[in-house]
């Protein structure tokens, strides 16, 4: 048995809006019914991160916490049918700076747990400087932020892989 939670937590943090359909102006990880900045955030979000993975520790559970994928700024259909495929992918210098507070404290909340970890999708869709939308003649998203069959594919190496070294 493992545990591979996809997350998208990203989402939940303050900061600037990535995708035509994504505004998150504020936080949506709320303390006393209103949203708090990046940084409390943070910490609400890597407290419950390793509460769950702990606990799953504790039944003797491998778990894989799946980081989340890049986010596009229009789905590929609407994007692709009037730009290139160069056009519609997102460099790394914005999205870098998009995620780093969720990737930060998911890293932090696995910290130390035995067979805990995490699979960042950006290590096999994403080069050094760009996340490309199309790669060879296989679109990879379907819309904004979720994976085609072609692109769930080239994930699941790596994801067994970092299962397989829980086990």
């Amino acid at each position: 048995q493992t545990c591979a939670l996809p997350i998208c937590s990203d989402y939940y943090f303050p900061g600037p809006a990535i995708g035509q359909t994504v505004n998150i102006g504020e936080a949506s990880i709320a303390e006393g019914g209103r949203a708090v900045d990046a940084p409390r955030a943070a910490e609400i979000w890597q407290f419950g991160v390793r509460h769950f993975a702990s606990a799953m520790a504790d039944l003797g559970i491998p778990i894989v916490i799946v980081d989340s994928s890049p986010e596009l700024r229009a789905w590929p259909s609407d994007c692709l049918s009037h730009d290139s495929p160069e056009e519609c992918g997102m460099p790394r210098s914005v999205l870098d700076p998009y995620r780093a507070s969720s990737l930060a404290a998911e890293r932090a909340a696995v910290a130390g747990i035995d067979r805990a970890a995490t699979f960042d999708p950006y290590d096999v869709l994403c080069d050094a400087t760009f996340c490309p939308v199309v790669r060879d003649t296989a679109v990879l998203y379907r819309d904004d932020n979720h994976f085609t069959a072609e692109g769930s594919r080239l994930l699941a190496p790596g994801l067994l892989a970092v299962v397989r070294r829980l086990l």
